[in-house]
């Protein structure tokens, strides 16, 4: 082999093993998703596609969101597999969590749906949540509870608020 070819090689050769030393330590360090990951990424997906027959339902209410996601399945705008959480497959194919009565008006950090907690909690993972804004990101038990109380107590606040 010429001094060329093993210089190739060799280049090659560091290159891949400095990605596997960040892999390694992005892996270590959070950055990457770990074992598990693919239910929370599947979850993730679903919701994002959910998000987009959502907003097509709105665009068409005058913002307003459906009552239920059965809704948007009965329209022909998401098919049913895709309200049953992936993460509760096998278990007891539980639906994503939803929340009525929001509209595209609403703060953008408002959840509109999230994953079933049980399972989430049962192996201590962040829950992926839907907001307003169509943001799907993954929160802890407890910022989830106090979440959803702000969104109640804002939502309470706007009713009664004087016209």
């Amino acid at each position: 082999m010429s001094v060329r070819g093993k210089l190739v090689v060799g280049v090659c050769l560091f290159v891949l093993a400095a990605v596997a030393i960040m892999g390694l330590l992005w892996q270590r360090w959070g950055l990457l998703p770990r074992r598990g990951s693919q239910e929370v990424w599947a979850d993730a997906s679903q919701l994002h596609g959910m998000y987009d027959a959502l907003h097509r339902y709105a665009t068409t209410t005058g913002g307003r969101f459906p009552s239920d996601l059965q809704d948007l399945v009965d329209m022909g705008l998401l098919p049913e597999k895709m309200i049953r959480c992936y993460s509760a497959r096998g278990a007891a194919e539980e639906s994503f969590r939803y929340v009525p009565g929001y509209s595209l008006a609403d703060p953008a950090e408002t959840i509109l749906a999230f994953s079933p907690p049980a399972f989430y909690e049962a192996k201590g993972w962040a829950l992926p949540i839907l907001t307003v804004d169509g943001t799907v990101t993954a929160i802890g038990h407890e910022e989830l509870r106090r979440r959803l109380a702000e969104d109640q107590r804002r939502r309470r606040q706007a009713m009664t608020a004087p016209s």
